[in-house]
């Protein structure tokens, strides 16, 4: 329930801040384990990602945002994985696959930081089992003009 009202919270503060573009979106399968795989250009990628899959999605989450006041409360509410980054978290790795067993959709962005820039960075591969574990959907996110105007592209399974 929290999560559905966020999101609609979200997408309604987005609509009016934010100018993007959707393409593929039909790609994305609306049941079953999913692993989506993108490229992390800013912080508003997680936030924009959950408002434009067309089903609900979990993400591993650096474990920093969960003592942050308002948005850990948000994270630990909607059941977001935190994720211990610069070592090997077998944790939260059980935990995605977990959430991959009972068929939800799992984001992970591999780089494991902001890029800031339109080239991936050297991904992270302590996410492999998830992905054999899943289908997988890689999508590619692309700054347009600032922050808040992304075009995401991809979904393509």
């Amino acid at each position: 329930m929290f999560y559905t009202v966020l999101r609609l919270a979200l997408w309604v503060f987005t609509r009016l801040v934010c100018r993007y573009r959707v393409s593929g979106r039909e790609h994305v399968p609306l049941q079953g384990p999913l692993l989506i795989v993108a490229n992390h250009l800013s912080w508003y990628d997680p936030i924009l990602l959950g408002i434009v899959l067309p089903r609900r999605v979990w993400f591993f989450t650096k474990v920093e945002m969960f003592r942050w006041p308002i948005i850990g409360l948000g994270c630990r509410l909607t059941g977001q994985i935190p994720v211990h980054r610069g070592e090997s978290d077998r944790a939260a790795l059980e935990k995605g696959l977990t959430y991959l067993r009972e068929g939800k959709a799992l984001m992970v962005f591999p780089e494991g930081t902001v890029a800031r820039q339109e080239q991936m960075i050297a991904a992270h591969m302590q996410c492999l089992p998830c992905a054999l574990a899943s289908l997988c959907c890689p999508l590619h996110i692309r700054e347009l003009a600032g922050c808040c105007a992304p075009c995401v592209s991809g979904f393509l399974v």
